[in-house]
């Protein structure tokens, strides 16, 4: 039987099917489109020539690879967005990482995409010296072959606008002159060994939070170890929800007694407890001043560290207790700010003394956009509300320039000492022309 093929006329409303286009689109969806947003600074020595022979070339370079872009430049700056093939997309940033003709790059975006923002391969150049804000992001506009149909073609406009209003134009200068460093030691004996319940023996290890410009130490943390130097959920690995939370809380006595041996001056001690060691360790307040008395210690050179990564399923009752501690002379800090549950919350509720930004964070934030905004957004609340900010984790200079740049003075982290539970405790100071 003979189907007659039925034609639409054109004004029905009714499409033709493009199976070309079709099959173009859910090729790339398949192939799994990216796009990568980045900023960096050019050199000094950077000609026009040289400028128009690296656009060249970029644009014939993304066209063998089926890359499309756009590239913004001023006298200073690169700013660039780049849309392909996933894996396509990350030879070419690792080749753009290794080029030596720019360098401070900061990655501001990276996420897939359902289609691409950019009509044609290979990559249009702007420099936005010559034209209005709103001029150019007119021209983005009219570059776009697929305008309005994903929440990502606004996005794009907005990261455009945020650098031609020179949010990622780079104010700090993290290439601090550091020559060398200085080591010194500090005399910290060692951890007494003590145990729990029979069933887990612990200690502590001890690790600096420094002002490394001052050449200070702000506070030794006192870290739960087990004997054999193991990190804390060793030691709680064996024991119940409660058998925990008693071990949190009487462990500090041997923190104390080590603290007391070594601790002079303004310098203060920095412990750490679970949010719900303070909720369910009835008298709990009471029982930390009494172990401090007992080493003629007070409760002013004393932080409570409350760690973010534990939920608080009973925040009236937790409130309380941070009340308590507050009025027994406490110190209170935010650990591991960033990593968990609830920290702006919780800088909302009781608004700590201190917070400590996660090492999650700060890994290599010299690199990372979308990390460098969150800090500085951090960095104005906390200031506002007159709280302390430590970075930790640091373990390299290029992220302890950035954080220094910005405004941080506080560090802790492998760059400057690590953890020790015997003898002498190493610190390596910055040392500047």
């Amino acid at each position: 039987m003979h189907i007659p093929r039925v034609r639409f006329p054109r004004k029905s409303g009714i499409r033709h099917f493009n199976r070309r286009a079709f099959v173009s689109s859910t090729s790339e969806k398949r192939k799994m489109l990216t796009v990568l947003v980045y900023r960096s600074k050019k050199i000094s020595t950077l000609s026009p020539f040289e400028l128009d022979n690296l656009i060249r070339n970029s644009d014939y370079k993304n066209k063998l690879a089926n890359i499309s872009g756009v590239l913004f430049y001023n006298d200073d700056y690169f700013f660039q967005i780049i849309e392909g093939e996933e894996n396509c997309i990350s030879n070419l940033y690792h080749e753009i990482c290794a080029d030596d003709r720019h360098d401070d790059l900061v990655k501001i975006l990276e996420t897939q995409i359902p289609t691409r923002y950019f009509e044609n391969f290979g990559m249009i150049s702007f420099d936005i010296r010559k034209k209005t804000r709103d001029d150019l992001l007119l021209e983005i506009k009219n570059q776009s072959r697929n305008r309005g149909k994903s929440p990502y073609f606004d996005r794009v406009l907005r990261v455009v606008s945020s650098f031609t209003s020179g949010v990622w134009c780079g104010e700090e200068n993290y290439k601090s002159p550091c020559m060398e460093w200085i080591e010194s030691c500090v005399d910290v004996g060692s951890s007494p060994i003590s145990s729990c319940l029979d069933k887990v023996k612990y200690k502590f290890s001890v690790q600096p939070i420094i002002n490394p410009l001052e050449r200070k130490i702000s506070s030794y943390e006192f870290l739960l170890r087990t004997d054999k130097g193991g990190p804390p959920h060793e030691c709680f690995s064996l024991l119940s929800s409660h058998e925990q939370y008693v071990l949190d809380a009487t462990s500090k006595l041997v923190a104390f007694e080590w603290a007391s041996k070594i601790i002079e001056g303004e310098t203060k001690i920095s412990v750490n407890l679970l949010p719900m060691t303070l909720v369910n360790i009835t008298g709990i307040v009471d029982d930390l001043v009494s172990q401090l008395n007992s080493f003629s210690l007070n409760s002013g050179q004393v932080i409570i560290e409350i760690t973010e990564e534990e939920v608080i399923s009973e925040p009236k009752k937790f409130s309380n207790v941070i009340k308590c501690l507050r009025a027994a002379g406490f110190g209170i800090a935010i650990d591991d700010f960033g990593a968990g549950f609830a920290g702006l919350s919780l800088i909302t509720k009781f608004q700590p003394d201190k917070i400590k930004i996660d090492r999650l964070i700060i890994k290599n934030i010299n690199k990372d956009g979308p990390r460098q905004m969150i800090v500085r957004s951090v960095l104005t609340l906390c200031r506002s509300l007159g709280i302390e900010v430590v970075a930790e984790g640091v373990e390299n200079i290029e992220e302890w320039r950035w954080l220094e740049s910005v405004g941080i003075n506080l560090f802790q982290g492998y760059l400057f000492s690590r953890p020790n539970t015997t003898s002498s405790l190493s610190i390596k100071w910055p040392k500047l022309k």
